[in-house]
């Protein structure tokens, strides 16, 4: 048994983490994790499964054609939330055996698959709710943040652990699918404090960085920034100004990778990140780059 996961977020590897902690209960050789992203070479990806092997692809989406011949090869589940992935595979005639929904995030997704599909071994599962870090991780990943604090907390208490790899962090992970209480505890008091931090600093960075540019007739606030997110630009972020904030950088490889974000109802990220090859969330979505976006050349006046 194999599972492929998001590897860029907690939300895939605490994906990963709940497929991990029910494999025992469906085959005795357990399940072997495989971290993947979007740019990655996919080569490699059919040729690594066996012939009816049970695979799991969760909070990702490979290629059309790659998913298709999993689907061929192996007895395939597919555990997802993007709804440029979701329209995807529509496109392509494919609905693997799984679960998919907008609203709920990766984690969210796989906890519900797994206590539906094996309440019958274990009818404690029935209608059981996601353990409370799952829930919290799940609620960031869809950006529901603004009802309960403890979301934002728990991402960022999360952040500042040395390792959170659910291939080598085992006992972390097995902390969050306990839902261990003062773990929770912990974790969110240290995230505040880090909060308080970046906000100040994130105003200070926009202040001299964030610019407004065109991007497909759009207007866009666009910062430099890498391994960042949507809150980067709270102190400069106005939808009645713009339509979109976007955070670009340049990786180590050379290649620019690019975040879309956008809480206007009638903008829809993913479909504009999916027109550069990309895809994601109506809120949030990015794609990548082998060559420099031509505003990062281009002289323009800084956002007022």
């Amino acid at each position: 048994m194999k599972c492929f996961y998001h590897r860029a977020d907690f939300d895939g590897h605490c994906s990963a983490a709940i497929v991990r902690n029910f494999a025992p209960l469906l085959s005795e050789e357990g399940c072997g994790l495989i971290g993947v992203d979007y740019g990655d070479d996919f080569g490699y990806v059919v040729d690594s499964v066996r012939e009816g092997e049970v695979v799991f692809v969760v909070d990702f989406c490979f290629p059309t054609p790659i998913m298709a011949m999993l689907q061929l090869k192996t007895r395939l589940v597919w555990l997802d939330h993007h709804i440029s992935a979701i329209r995807a595979m529509e496109d392509g005639g494919l609905d693997p055996v799984g679960m998919r929904s907008t609203t709920l995030a990766g984690c969210e997704c796989c906890w519900e698959f797994f206590t539906e599909q094996l309440k019958y071994l274990l009818p404690a599962l029935e209608g059981s709710p996601p353990p409370e870090a799952v829930r919290l991780l799940g609620r960031y990943d869809v950006w529901d943040i603004h009802r309960d604090p403890a979301v934002l907390q728990f991402q960022y208490g999360m952040r500042v652990l040395e390792d959170t790899n659910v291939e080598t962090a085992q006992e972390l992970w097995t902390s969050v699918l306990q839902g261990d209480p003062i773990f929770i505890a912990e974790r969110c008091a240290e995230g505040e404090i880090v909060l308080r931090y970046i906000r100040t600093q994130d105003a200070k960075y926009c202040s001299a960085m964030a610019r407004e540019i065109e991007l497909a007739g759009h207007r866009v606030i666009a910062l430099n920034r890498g391994m960042c997110n949507s809150q980067v630009f709270d102190s400069v972020w106005d939808p009645a100004k713009y339509d979109a904030m976007l955070a670009y950088s340049q990786r180590k490889d050379g290649r620019w990778v690019m975040s879309l974000y956008s809480d206007k109802p009638e903008m829809d990220v993913s479909e504009l990140a999916k027109s550069f090859g990309g895809g994601g969330h109506e809120g949030a979505a990015g794609w990548h780059s082998d060559v420099a976006p031509s505003w990062v050349l281009t002289r323009f006046p800084r956002a007022s």
